[in-house]
């Protein structure tokens, strides 16, 4: 991110204006432009979110009354007539879709039809007054349901009853009923193969009512096959009722990564027959639908489907984006990334020839896996789709801050279109679980200059069954171990000598960790230490630790170059410790180092939103020697109104905090209000849209009513003199184009507001006190280095609120 004003990076650095946005929800949509993206001749563009329990894929015939069966994530809210949901009794009776009327059925009956969400649908087949088979089933947030309903056969052209009951705790509806006559008619053909896979003992031949259709096959057939042997030709009947049908096989040769079998249609490694064509049947056999299983190594396939919790970070963040493209000015846009979340991912190419990658969950949605780079360089993320570069053949999804709800057995599934294959998968998560991210090294550490022979040493984490190490060194050295069950590590190839090293130690759940099967990963904290095998090249940073803070928790102290922006040296003591010490390579100039300490009150181990407000800091320290830098931990400055989270404020409010005096320094010290717009909006360098800087004696700032212009201080208006070039004499900006603070807040958009104190005595505006004569008055003189990063004194927690 290009920084116009030197003085803007050392503002992120003390305020640590970083933006956190509310979490948001997975909104998934699918915008067909006229056909689904299954394939299946769709025509249906509303916005569904297709929930259906059942599993069929895209065998749409939207009208009025839908009967979207698919469990391809054709993301529907349904608008369409269907029953709606009646609080106040017993359900209505359903509409039954199919079978209709007078048709000839086999057994299982297939009952397809809409009704009340969320009731339990009953299906009973009757011969006469006596019931002959049955089933129970659901009706999916669109109001749809598929049941599938096996009966004794009476004999050939017996006339039935087909009734469908909706219930709920109310009671029963009335029944829907539909006759139709016992008339079976026959499917029939042979299956034989002629390439791929010999392995696996098991054919399986599947009955589908669309060419679309993945998961919900209507009728299955297993034939038996010889190991390491061609399947020959061989015979298979299906008996049905009328209506339109297709035929798939495969040989159950491989599972996913061509493991053991696993019962289902698996590419690139299954020999697979394509869906045969149409077969309609109305009062006729079908005889000769012969398929032939082919290998199928050569069409586009994804891999390495996985579901598991991914622990990125302390906190999640919301996406950065270019606005306006090409300017380097880097905006906050919607959704989250990192932090939490429960991650489903795969690759494959991104111009497959195939449907999207998409994901029957354990509640009975449909997710279609996104290659978007949502949590790139993009300005919405709302998907949730965890996606780094967009068009990179990586798809995901995730939500965060999983729950045990969120454990089950995940259906990974998607149609390869050219020659009409499927894939379907799973992989079972039988556990939610948050593996720590605070993995720092228990040697070396920062305080020590390290060996190039050292060995790396960490604590165990718990449910942790491996480990795996990633080193850094600044002149890019690179180090990288295998799957590690122990807690230590010596790279095989020495460290390099007189570098920063850092350090990251990622925890995987499983032993098998580096394959696909993991359930849980988490990316460690990183420690940062220094080599120098003859103690020349470094220098010590060290100080006093004063906790005058009342928070306790271990002392998180790190220390960096700021001519690289980077991080050398860290460090964490006990909250007992009463000074800190850290080696860090020796620098050629003055004005080049950092230092920066938090209180973990939260045990995250990171500089996360609650620690940061125990957070101090200070740079363009002189790197050229020994250097001693005492850290002061203060309490937090206290914000009242509007609170966090409110909405609904007007735009102009009065921004509320409680009086500091009984903590503040012991030197004349001001105020600083600054406010954030958390929307999509242009703002240069991290810089607030708003930032007043107000005497001591006031704990409000009324945007209505603002304070007169020597009651108050326009930072905003100082910062863009000096980035316009201009010079800021005599309390006017001189030679530049400044842009003073905005009295009006942006309607119906987010904001994040807060106070900090620092050590520039206000009066020195209000009376143009000048000591050292260069025509500034000497509270700017001491404004300008406090926001370059020589640090606040106090900072309050950053709160949101919504305007109306």
């Amino acid at each position: 991110m290009n920084r116009l004003l030197s003085w803007s990076s050392g503002l992120v650095l003390v305020f640590g204006f970083a933006c956190f946005s509310a979490a948001c929800g997975d909104d998934d949509e699918e915008s067909d432009g006229g056909t689904d993206a299954s394939g299946s001749g769709d025509t249906d563009t509303d916005t569904d979110t297709d929930t259906d329990a059942d599993t069929d894929a895209d065998t749409d015939a939207d009208s009025d009354t839908d009967t979207d069966t698919d469990a391809d994530a054709d993301t529907d809210t349904d608008t369409d007539s269907d029953t709606d949901t009646d609080d106040e009794g017993v359900p209505d009776a359903p509409i039954v879709l199919l079978p209709q009327q007078g048709t000839n059925v086999a057994s299982p009956l297939r009952v397809e039809g809409r009704g009340e969400i969320g009731t339990t649908v009953i299906v009973a087949v009757l011969n006469g007054t006596t019931e002959i088979g049955g089933q129970v089933g659901q009706v999916n947030e669109q109001g749809q349901f598929v049941v599938s309903a096996a009966y004794t056969e009476p004999a050939d052209g017996t006339a039935l009853t087909v009734q469908v009951f909706l219930k709920n705790t109310a009671g029963l509806s009335a029944p829907a009923e539909v006759p139709v006559v016992h008339n079976p008619r026959t499917i029939s053909g042979t299956i034989s193969q002629h390439g791929g896979s010999t392995s696996g003992t098991a054919v399986y031949v599947r009955l589908y009512t669309s060419p679309a259709a993945i998961l919900d096959h209507h009728q299955e057939l297993t034939l038996v096959a010889v190991e390491n042997e061609q399947f020959p030709p061989t015979s298979y009947n299906f008996r049905v009722g009328d209506g339109t049908y297709y035929v798939r096989a495969f040989r159950d040769a491989h599972g996913p990564h061509g493991l053991n079998p696993d019962q289902r249609p698996t590419l690139p490694f299954d020999p697979q027959a394509p869906a045969s064509s149409a077969i309609v049947i109305d009062q006729n056999d079908a005889t000769e639908v012969n398929l032939e299983l082919m290998d199928q190594w050569e069409t586009d396939h994804f891999s390495s489907f996985n579901v598991f919790t991914s622990h990125e970070s302390a906190f999640p963040r919301p996406p950065e984006y270019e606005d306006p493209p090409g300017s380097d000015n880097w905006v906050d846009g919607l959704g989250l990334c990192e932090g939490y979340y429960l991650r489903l991912e795969t690759e494959g190419p991104s111009d497959a020839n195939t449907t999207p990658p998409r994901v029957l969950l354990p509640n009975g949605e449909v997710a279609v896996l996104l290659d978007d780079g949502g949590c790139g360089q993009v300005a919405d993320n709302t998907s949730m789709s965890y996606d780094e570069e967009p068009y990179d053949g990586r798809f995901s999804l995730g939500w965060p801050d999983p729950t045990a709800l969120d454990a089950g057995e995940y259906v990974f599934y998607y149609r390869e279109i050219s020659m009409n294959l499927i894939h379907i998968e799973t992989d079972g998560v039988d556990e939610i679980i948050k593996l720590s991210r605070n993995v720092p090294l228990v040697s070396p550490t920062g305080a020590v200059a390290a060996q190039t022979t050292a060995i790396l040493d960490w604590d165990g984490v718990d449910n942790a069954g491996t480990y795996q190490v990633y080193i850094n060194g600044d002149d890019g050295y690179w180090n990288q171990s295998g799957p590690l069950t122990e807690t230590l590590y010596q790279p095989s190839d020495p460290l390099p000598d007189d570098q920063a090293i850092s350090v990251t130690v990622q925890v995987y759940d499983q032993l098998s960790a580096l394959d696909w099967e993991y359930d849980a990963v988490a990316d460690g904290t990183r420690s940062y230490f220094i080599t120098d095998n003859d103690g020349s090249s470094s220098i010590t940073v060290s100080g006093d630790l004063i906790n005058n803070s009342g928070a306790s928790g271990p002392y998180h102290i790190r220390a960096g170059d700021l001519e690289q922006w980077s991080t050398e040296s860290s460090v964490i003591l006990p909250a007992t410790a009463t000074t800190y010490s850290l080696k860090m390579l020796r620098k050629t100039s003055d004005d080049s180092v950092y230092v920066l300490g938090f209180i973990d009150v939260d045990g995250s181990g990171e500089d996360s939103p609650t620690n940061e407000m125990y957070r101090q800091s200070a740079d363009k320290l002189n790197g050229t020697t020994d250097i001693s830098q005492d850290l002061v931990f203060v309490p937090p400055i206290v914000l009242v109104s509007p609170e966090d989270g409110a909405t609904g404020v007007g735009n102009q409010p009065t921004l509320v905090w409680e009086d500091y005096t009984d903590d503040a320094p012991d030197v004349p010290w001001s105020y600083v209000v600054f406010l954030f717009n958390e929307d999509p909006q242009p703002r240069q360098d991290d810089f607030p849209e708003i930032l007043w800087a107000l005497p001591d004696d006031v704990t409000q700032f009324d945007m209505a009513a603002a304070p007169q212009p020597n009651d108050r201080y326009d930072v905003i208006y100082l910062a863009t003199c000096l980035e316009t070039g201009g010079t800021y004499e005599n309390g006017a900006c001189q030679g530049g184009s400044p842009v003073s603070n905005p009295v009006n807040l942006i309607a119906s958009s987010r904001w994040k507001w807060g106070v900090a104190v620092f050590e520039c005595d206000f009066d020195d505006f209000v009376n143009n006190v000048d000591d050292d004569g260069n025509n500034v008055d000497d509270f700017t003189d001491c404004v300008i280095p406090a926001l370059d990063g020589d640090g606040f004194y106090a900072m309050s927690v950053d709160w949101e609120f919504t305007t109306n």
